[in-house]
């Protein structure tokens, strides 16, 4: 039996086979190889125990044989009416012990019937009172001397059979060996399966959150008119999301704005985070007890340095990805400012300068509420788009969002939202992809028009408490695009808008006189003043269009 050489080969070719496949392929290859090997060595094993039952079974046969051969022989001494004296020869003792032998061969070995002399007709008879006759005593001798090499005979065979069976078992080990291996090789990889499908769980949000609010990679990467046209045009406005009413999914703006948060709540309830949760726990009540003042963010960013180590050495997150425990720290980071006593606590202590800047941010809001598309010279094609009430909705989530990262993806969503909309606009004209110029006009009449409050604050707050390794990237670019367009509208004047100059001043003058007044009789939480066009022109809806 050689089954070792070709069960090696077989695991070794399909290991080798499935490391060139995917993940999936390569599980099914493995699953596949144990168990052809489990089934082959079943076949085997079944194999061999029919043959060891098949020499069990000839051995049987042979002894009854023999004794019945031995049993003629004790009758033709019997007839023959030996002497029994102290030093003859006893031949029914002695038959009875080699029945019993014969009985026992599977066990005995040629060296102990060797040594009983069970065989050694001439010594045992030696002195005989009634000696045998030569002729039938030299038949009985034959006889008994073939018996004994029928008898050597077997228990060589047996002592074979034994050796096979030793192999066998030996073979059976190594391959229960091999395939407890596999089974951990495979249970390991179903591991790795597991993860990398919870990653890929994850990335899929992100995706959603991030890059749903993206056309097509090859709409913005079109460099040649065949690009341009290949899909067509339903293809074109069809987005990321592969559908083309993409600006009214309310889901882009209306889910939860941190990443993982949920996921990260779940893992803190886990028995084995309690050290984790323990030490949070003591930061927020600390923090909160300290009544945390807009200087205090270096005691969050350290506070966040020093648990990225420890959640990297605890269990739940020892085998995750450095993005996956940055997430994680952005968690965190959220947990601890979105108490809102902590963060009215942080912007009271902001002063009343602040207070104050917000204040006229406010009052300039709601008294350039005038402003049209075609002052900022924005396109007739983008004015109407309905995905900018989606943007407008989106900024208005400054208001609700208390954490920095919140604040962040507020404007993140809507910004991508904008630019999405201007590079489907753009591939459906073949035209080039969106610029910043195209973009922050429309940005800043969203920002307008959504009228988010507490600006100067928010921005301040939002800069100072963002944990530092995760303040770059795309984000920041889009909170510089919003600190461009509140600095824009702080300052607005005539000049900067393609509108006639007494015009502008006067209608102005007009909202501020009325938002003054307002003010003046305690009704902050008004609406906006009702505004007309110049010329007598309806108001514009600033739901449903530009």
């Amino acid at each position: 039996i050689k089954p070792r050489r070709f069960l090696a080969s077989g695991v070794k070719t399909a290991w080798r086979a499935s490391w060139s496949m995917g993940d999936d392929f390569k599980l099914d290859v493995l699953k596949q190889a144990l168990k052809t090997q489990r089934s082959e060595a079943q076949q085997r094993e079944e194999a061999l125990q029919n043959q060891l039952n098949g020499l069990w079974q000839r051995a049987d046969k042979e002894r009854k044989l023999l004794l019945g051969q031995v049993n003629e022989l004790k009758g033709e001494l019997a007839r023959r009416g030996s002497p029994k004296t102290p030093s003859s020869w006893d031949v029914t003792s002695k038959l009875s012990e080699f029945k019993g032998l014969v009985t026992s061969n599977k066990d005995s070995t040629t060296s102990d019937m060797n040594s009983m002399n069970l065989w050694q007709l001439e010594t045992d008879l030696d002195g005989a009172a009634a000696p045998l006759d030569d002729a039938g005593g030299g038949m009985n001798k034959y006889k008994i001397n073939t018996l004994e090499a029928k008898v050597q005979a077997q228990q060589l065979e047996m002592a074979e059979l034994r050796e096979m069976a030793a192999e066998r078992d030996a073979a059976v080990s190594r391959q229960q060996q091999r395939n407890g291996t596999l089974t951990a090789k495979i249970e390991e990889r179903d591991q790795q399966v597991a993860s990398l499908q919870a990653q890929v769980e994850r990335l899929a949000e992100r995706l959603r959150h991030n890059d749903a609010f993206a056309p097509p990679a090859w709409i913005t990467g079109a460099r040649g008119e065949r690009d341009r046209e290949r899909g067509g045009e339903a293809a074109m406005m069809q987005g990321a999301s592969g559908r083309n009413n993409w600006h009214q999914d309310e889901d882009f703006v209306q889910g939860e704005l941190i990443l993982g948060y949920v996921e990260f709540e779940e893992r803190l309830r886990d028995p084995s985070a309690q050290p984790l949760v323990e030490m949070i726990n003591s930061f927020r009540s600390a923090f909160l007890l300290k009544s945390p003042k807009i200087s205090d963010f270096g005691m969050v960013h350290n506070f966040l340095g020093a648990m990225e180590n420890a959640f990297r050495q605890h269990r739940l997150w020892k085998n995750s990805s450095d993005e996956e425990v940055l997430e994680a720290m952005d968690a965190l980071e959220a947990m601890i400012l979105r108490d809102p006593r902590v963060h009215a606590s942080i912007f009271a202590s902001m002063g009343a300068d602040w207070e104050h800047r917000d204040a006229h941010w406010a009052r300039r809001l709601a008294c350039l509420q005038f402003i049209l598309p075609e002052h900022l010279d924005i396109s007739r094609a983008h004015r109407a788009h309905p995905a900018l009430a989606l943007a407008r909705a989106a900024l208005r989530r400054l208001e609700k969002g208390l954490s920095p990262q919140e604040a962040l993806e507020s404007v993140f969503r809507a910004a991508r939202i904008i630019f999405r909309m201007l590079n489907e606009a753009a591939a459906a004209t073949r035209a080039n992809a969106a610029s910043v110029d195209d973009f922050l006009p429309i940005f800043i009449y969203t920002v307008l028009k959504a009228m988010p409050p507490r600006m100067y604050r928010t921005l301040e707050y939002v800069s100072l408490f963002r944990f530092p390794k995760r303040f770059g990237g795309e984000r920041q670019y889009y909170l510089v695009q919003l600190q461009t367009a509140v600095a824009f509208i702080d300052n607005l004047d005539a000049a900067s808008l393609s509108m006639d100059p007494d015009d502008f001043a006067a209608e102005l003058k007009r909202r501020e006189g009325v938002f003054d007044a307002r003010e003046a009789a305690g009704k902050r939480d008004a609406d906006p003043p009702p505004r007309t066009e110049p010329g007598g022109a309806q108001p514009h809806d600033e739901d449903n269009s530009l």
